[in-house]
């Protein structure tokens, strides 16, 4: 079968759980004989994923932040001609115009990709959807149509594994005792605004509840190790240090990010995740206590699989007492046998459903199945003026906002 030459597209240098499944799937595509080129949008970050691109052998390809819609499609269909590339594949839904732009009338197809908790419609039906849950691709496929897919988030089972002796380790230099119960959460710590949260995934909330429930009356003397950094750190570390005067030991541990997260995972009795960290905890055999917002939090375990696979590993829904109810998950973990049991059994289920090898097949095969679509150029002309269109209408509706305000405070 002819090899491809793809394209692939990160929304920013962030390091986080997306660009990292976008850099494995990359490494996997480029292992079974395709080119692949990967770009990214440039920009200032904390901690930066360019060193876990380097080490997966790619240098990023930097577009301008500031360029807009239609500087940064004329930056992609400059490299997409420079690689001659068949695929151009954004990594964040609010890239697929400029992708469609890029593409124009060639032959190449853009593809958006989009593992958000909602769906976000930002092309036309005939540019291909990836999204990464059931009920994402319900929802997808009854709006945007027949180009809808389900590909699920990967995890590398070579690297994300089991490692006893990498555990010990990591518990020996963080000064965690080998009897001791510990709670590792792995994650990008942001502070979020309110417009970014509309179109993210809010994280720095689980850390907080986390936190919390340290505190409460009856919660294990456990240990909590935070690994991450990012633009909420500086609330997180107020509150670790808050917590462990509150009880007089070091009950929350700050390690920063890690290049290799591998031997957190590996230390853990129960991991704390949401999204692509869940993975890798499952991925280690550790049992898996997923978080999300507004106080969310649930044990993934063979009766709560199906809300998973279908809202993705994360949550909305507010039970009455957070921090009760993150409690009452945890005390269902004591028991070591409880945890192996659950660890064992989460291990089985990434290595059916979320393996990187079977994961970049199938990206391959949604690739193959959107470039065999022959669209009339017609068609692909008429969906160029219908999104340049939009970004037009957009900017100018903008602009309005802030004339009517002035008009409104002088009248």
């Amino acid at each position: 079968m002819t090899a491809l030459r793809i394209g692939f597209v990160l929304e920013g240098l962030a390091l986080g759980g997306c660009p990292i499944n976008a850099l494995d799937l990359a490494r996997e595509l480029r292992a079974q004989g395709h080119h692949v080129v990967v770009m990214a949008i440039d920009e200032q970050v904390r901690v930066s994923v360019v060193p876990y691109a380097e080490q997966s052998g790619f240098e990023l390809v930097r577009i301008p932040a500031g360029a807009g819609l239609v500087g940064r499609a004329r930056h992609l269909r400059r490299i997409a001609r420079e690689h001659d590339l068949d695929v151009l594949h954004v990594f964040a839904s609010w890239l697929g115009r400029s992708a469609v732009l890029a593409c124009g009338l060639s032959s190449r197809v853009p593809v958006v990709l989009n593992w958000l908790m909602d769906n976000e419609f930002t092309t036309t039906a005939r540019t291909s959807l990836v999204v990464g849950t059931g009920g994402l691709h319900r929802e997808a496929v009854a709006v945007h149509g027949s180009r809808s897919y389900l590909l699920e988030p990967p995890v590398d089972l070579a690297r994300d594994r089991p490692d006893d002796e990498a555990g010990r380790r990591f518990r020996t230099e963080h000064g965690l005792g080998a009897d001791e119960l510990v709670l590792v959460l792995v994650s990008r710590i942001d502070a979020l605004s309110p417009e970014q949260a509309a179109h993210g995934v809010p994280k720095l909330p689980g850390i907080l509840l986390a936190m919390d429930a340290l505190l409460a009356p009856g919660a294990p003397a456990a240990r909590l190790v935070l690994v991450g950094d990012g633009s909420g750190m500086e609330q997180v570390a107020e509150r670790a240090a808050e917590v462990n005067r509150l009880l007089g030991r070091e009950a929350v541990v700050l390690t920063g990010a890690l290049a290799d997260p591998h031997p957190a995972y590996a230390a853990a009795d129960v991991g704390l995740a949401m999204g692509g960290s869940a993975l890798r905890v499952m991925a280690h055999g550790r049992p898996l206590l997923v978080l999300g917002d507004r106080g969310f939090s649930r044990i993934f375990s063979p009766e709560t699989v199906e809300q998973f696979l279908a809202d993705g590993y994360y949550g909305t829904v507010a039970p009455a007492d957070p921090v009760a109810n993150l409690l009452a998950q945890l005390d269902l973990l004591r028991e070591e046998g409880e945890r192996r049991r659950l660890g064992a059994w989460g291990r089985d289920h990434v290595r059916a459903r979320h393996g990187l090898e079977a994961g970049a097949d199938h990206l391959a095969a949604i690739y193959r199945e959107s470039l065999a679509h022959e669209d009339a150029w017609w068609q692909r002309l008429a969906d160029l003026g219908y999104l340049t269109g939009r970004d037009v209408l957009g900017r100018l509706s903008r602009r309005a906002g802030p004339l009517r305000a002035l008009r409104g405070a002088t009248s």
